[in-house]
């Protein structure tokens, strides 16, 4: 298999490219086809392909999305010719990959369909009719059989004018496990991690100064009951100790009292 160069490369892209061709499009062994008219976003708001016309030229594909886009020129392969295709360098150094096909088969006729994935950091924007993919012919070396050939009774993708709505369906059916989705997500439950944690630090305050509240309650109540207790006991012993003085006393003074009305009686019997 060679790739095609110079007068037979120019040759063989007008037979392919018909009143499309430029002759400005062709670098060194390729040559550039532009953004058509209708493309899909993964994150579509209403989840359809949009058209671009002289009032809407631009789209912006975010990071870790999709998209679908449909080459501007219509190019029928020949059936002894193979095409190898590609996104160009300027965008590539931006993140955009092509995930579909990298080859065109002998005999395919229609629009080509590129799958892209924005595996940057940012936005990659890109203009209706400015030139984003690159295609090779290369010869084959043996021509192929009718069977062999691209045709349209057994591949559907032949007199491709669209993007086909069987794409569009399996692209919006779930949610993308991108790097930029799952960190999004991320950061999503690290917020409401930090939201909980708030709550749970409020909650641990507020129980911390309940329990310092009852526990200072409880060391005043106990000191309370202990200073009540120690003060009746100290009260009963001194009524303790005042009875006791006082009952000495008493039977201080009866005693002495009693000693001298006993003298006085001895001494009126005497006389």
């Amino acid at each position: 298999m060679a790739f095609l160069s110079g007068n037979k490369l120019e040759k063989a892209l007008e037979k392919a490219l018909g009143d499309q061709f430029k002759s400005e499009r062709i670098k060194q062994l390729s040559y550039e086809l532009s953004l058509g008219d209708e493309v899909f976003l993964t994150d579509s708001k209403d989840g359809k392909p949009e058209i671009l016309n002289e009032n809407n030229r631009v789209i912006e594909i975010n990071p870790g999305q999709f998209a679908l886009l449909l080459a501007d020129e219509k190019i029928s392969m020949p059936d002894n010719k193979l095409g190898l295709i590609s996104i160009k360098a300027s965008e590539k150094l931006k993140g955009l990959l092509n995930v579909s096909g990298f080859h065109v088969d002998p005999g395919f006729n229609g629009q080509l369909l590129f799958s892209v994935y924005n595996a940057g950091p940012s936005k990659i924007t890109l203009k209706k009719g400015n030139p984003y993919f690159l295609i090779w012919f290369a010869d084959i070396t043996e021509s192929l059989n009718n069977e062999e050939v691209y045709s349209s009774k057994s591949n559907t993708h032949q007199n491709q004018s669209g993007i086909p709505t069987k794409y569009l369906d399996s692209l919006k059916r779930g949610e993308l496990a991108s790097p930029n989705i799952l960190l999004e997500k991320i950061k999503s439950i690290k917020s409401e991690l930090e939201r909980h944690w708030w709550a749970i630090g409020i909650i641990l305050a507020v129980s911390i100064a309940a329990c310092t509240r009852f526990y200072w309650q409880k060391t005043t109540y106990e000191e309370g009951f202990n200073d009540g207790y120690n003060k009746k006991e100290i009260e009963e012993k001194v009524d303790k100790k005042v009875d006791l003085i006082f009952n000495n006393k008493m039977d201080s003074i009866i005693d002495s009292k009693f000693r001298k009305l006993e003298k006085k009686i001895d001494t009126t019997i005497v006389k």
